[in-house]
């Protein structure tokens, strides 16, 4: 998985591609401080039939 990082001191970030089990540890490159791992939004969109967005028309195709 890729996660993301921000420094606590600067908020430089940075993307780490890593396993779900390893929890690193990781210094700025900037400044050296510590970073923490921030969530990000997800990249991905739920479609198909059974999903609240397909299930549903919309309000102008309600009156039609």
């Amino acid at each position: 998985m890729i996660y993301e990082y921000a420094c606590t001191k600067c908020g430089h970030k940075i993307e780490k591609f890593q396993t779900v089990r390893i929890a690193l540890v990781l210094s700025c490159g900037v400044c050296g401080r510590a970073m923490e791992r921030i969530i990000s939004k997800s990249n991905f969109k739920l479609v198909g039939a059974g999903f609240h967005v397909n299930d549903y028309p919309k309000e102008e195709k309600k009156n039609e």
